[in-house]
């Protein structure tokens, strides 16, 4: 059954955030991984949309989008956790991502020299970096070089707001730190 979790909407309500989790992934027995994870998005997005006909359908870089309607998307999922940003105004990026054990064996993948110099590296710092980078990749539809080197983290706020360097621009993310995961978007 999926089951809504979390809304944010702006306060023009232009955009908006929505996780949400399908603890029916059994039901999805002898199906490929890949057929859980777009059916799930697309009936939860079927009932968002009210549009049974809806598709969704991706571009040459793997974006996300929705035949026949103009708002930008972005899509997102970890284990049975699903996050989705969507905009009728501007480009979107959501990342969400269960903690995961060890995750300091891996930082050398995706933090780099500027990043440490930048911020102080832990355990709550790495999940930070590893899905603000995420979200701004999707953000930049994959046109990114390289990943470690071309997104830098300049900032992180007390008010839970990451600033991130990609070539001459500056992208700002909200985070928030649940209990079992992270959830990070493009503001």
């Amino acid at each position: 059954m999926i089951k809504e979790l979390i809304r944010i909407s702006s306060e023009n309500n232009k955009q908006k955030v929505i996780v949400f989790e399908n603890d029916m992934h059994h039901k999805y027995f002898g199906k490929s991984k890949v057929f859980y994870q777009r059916d799930t998005i697309r009936k939860f997005l079927i009932n968002e949309f009210e549009d049974e006909s809806l598709l969704i359908e991706h571009n040459e870089n793997g974006a996300p989008f929705i035949k026949g309607y103009d708002n930008y998307i972005s899509i997102s999922h970890s284990d049975n956790l699903f996050a989705i940003q969507i905009s009728n105004e501007n480009i979107v990026g959501v990342d969400i991502q269960i903690y995961k054990e060890g995750i300091e064996k891996g930082m050398n993948y995706f933090v780099n020299n500027n990043d440490k110099k930048n911020i102080e590296i832990n355990r709550d710092s790495l999940h930070i970096i590893w899905a603000v980078k995420e979200a701004v990749y999707k953000l930049l539809k994959g046109k990114v070089n390289r990943y470690k080197e071309d997104l830098t983290i300049l900032s992180i706020s007390d008010s839970d707001i990451v600033k991130v360097q990609c070539d001459n621009r500056i992208v700002e993310c909200k985070f928030i730190l649940y209990d079992t995961f992270i959830l990070v978007y493009v503001i």
